[in-house]
């Protein structure tokens, strides 16, 4: 009896631990496909102009977010610092809320843990470029 007293209450620790992995794992992998989709879409050949397509695979990236996560992360931010003509860098910060306490005595005792998210997809932009082959044949 005294041994399931100890044991139990280990036992649902572990099991929270364990959900607690798994969101972090999944709000991870739906915050870098969102990115990866928005940057891919950002850097497509759509025509129009590079602020454009920025907006575009922006606005995609955080549909996607909106559409992936729950309440566990908050504060996530995009931006798309450093994009040029040539390359379009779609970048995720923010930070997932654990469901667990935990003892911080700089924010004044028990709090939960924020666990950072910091995502960055780099793709190079399309642009169509004529074969030289084909650009003075009649």
């Amino acid at each position: 009896m005294v041994e399931t007293a100890v044991a139990f209450p280990l036992l649902i620790l572990v099991a929270v631990g364990l959900v607690q992995f798994a969101i972090v794992v999944h709000d991870h992998n739906v915050v870098e496909a969102a990115v990866e989709e928005g940057a891919r879409l950002a850097a497509a050949d759509t025509g129009g102009t590079l602020d454009a397509g920025l907006d575009a695979g922006t606005r995609h990236a955080q549909d996607l977010l909106r559409a992936g996560l729950g309440r566990h992360v908050h504060d996530v931010t995009l931006d798309t610092n450093g994009s040029t003509q040539d390359v379009v860098h779609l970048r995720a910060r923010g930070s997932i809320v654990t469901i667990l306490p935990w003892f911080d005595p700089r924010r004044g005792g028990l709090t939960h843990l924020d666990v950072p998210l910091n995502v960055t997809a780099t793709l190079e932009r399309e642009h169509f470029r004529p074969s030289p082959n084909t650009a003075g044949s009649s």
